[in-house]
């Protein structure tokens, strides 16, 4: 019996947060198939009952992954991505390298990401669902639910960030978007505004996150409704957390 359970993490005030782990990335067959059991449902809820626009992402730096690249690839020209950069909001604006944080670095340490750059699925229809099947349990995929459409959205994004990059090479992309771990959600319960715009126009961020080890999900209103119809259960002795068998 395959158990997932959603548990909750530090985050402002106004957001819920909370981080869906898994064994690993590439997520195994049998707990694959329940938690696609749990996203597809929940994109479902979300774009039906909530009436939700969904904006969908590939991490391209998590594409190196086995099976990823030729996952993606194949279906790419039903998808139509467009190349954009992701930015973690917690963190200094995108810039090349300098030769301090090069010395400072240890024997056999990589460097920082220079690009963390994201592809948006832009077609309509059923790509936004078929990207998500497709490409969940990869570590690749990020989500966005908004009462906007996901060009407000990146606008949002775009009005943000901008601005802050001095960098001439990491100012030409077509948009950004915000990257968001349970680090980034830590710092914004920091924060006297909670980080409201870090979200972007976002009501519901979903991102396979490989730092945290599962899919973190952060949201402005309650999905107790979306969880109980999917199957979850309240855990007796843990507030706060969930849990689904198959």
């Amino acid at each position: 019996m395959t158990r997932l359970r959603l548990i909750p993490q530090p985050s402002p005030d106004s957001i819920d947060t909370l981080l869906l782990p898994v064994s690993a990335f590439p997520v195994p067959t049998q707990e694959l198939e329940i938690l696609q059991h749990f996203v597809l449902g929940l994109y479902d809820y979300l774009r039906s009952h909530a009436a939700l626009e969904s904006a969908v992402f590939i991490q391209v730096e998590h594409l190196h992954r086995a099976g990823n690249a030729q996952r993606f690839s194949s279906n790419a020209a039903h998808w139509l991505p467009m190349l954009g950069l992701g930015v973690w909001p917690d963190r200094e604006p995108p810039h090349s390298w300098t030769r301090e944080e090069l010395e400072e670095l240890e024997e056999g340490q990589p460097p920082r990401t220079l690009m963390p750059q994201l592809f948006q699925i832009t077609t309509n229809g059923n790509s936004h669902r078929h990207a998500i099947e497709t490409m969940l349990g990869t570590g690749t995929l990020l989500c966005a639910f908004a009462q906007s459409p996901a060009s407000r959205v990146t606008a949002a994004a775009g009005d943000l960030f901008l601005p802050q990059i001095r960098d001439p090479e990491f100012r030409v992309f077509r948009y950004y978007f915000p990257l968001i771990n349970s680090a980034t959600l830590a710092a914004a319960a920091l924060r006297a505004d909670g980080a409201r715009d870090w979200f972007c126009e976002t009501n519901v961020y979903l991102r396979e996150s490989p730092e945290d080890g599962g899919l973190l999900i952060a949201s402005r209103e309650s999905l107790t409704p979306a969880f109980e119809a999917l199957g979850f259960r309240r855990e007796e002795h843990h507030p706060g957390h969930w849990t689904i068998e198959a």
